[in-house]
């Protein structure tokens, strides 16, 4: 299922499993008037995409739900203009 909303961007980082350390996980922090999402994405969107959007840029985002584990991934960035 697709989800879409206006998010401000507020940055992203990579981190290590805390349980398995051997993986990395892609994470990405937004901004919805006083409330912060947290969501992961894929690496190739991470080292591509995000380096290009500014911190605190007004964006139209696009997330996958994953119903199984309630989590959401980040597939899609727009800044608004």
């Amino acid at each position: 299922m697709k989800l879409t909303g206006d998010f401000k961007y507020q940055g992203s980082e990579q981190r290590t499993g805390i349980k398995d350390p051997t993986k990395v996980y892609f994470e990405v922090a937004l901004l919805s008037g006083i409330e912060q999402l947290r969501c992961t994405c894929e690496q190739n969107f991470f080292d591509k995409v995000l380096p290009t959007v500014k911190p605190f840029t007004d964006c139209k985002c696009t997330f996958t739900l994953n119903p199984t584990y309630n989590t959401l991934r980040l597939v899609d960035i727009q800044p608004v203009k």
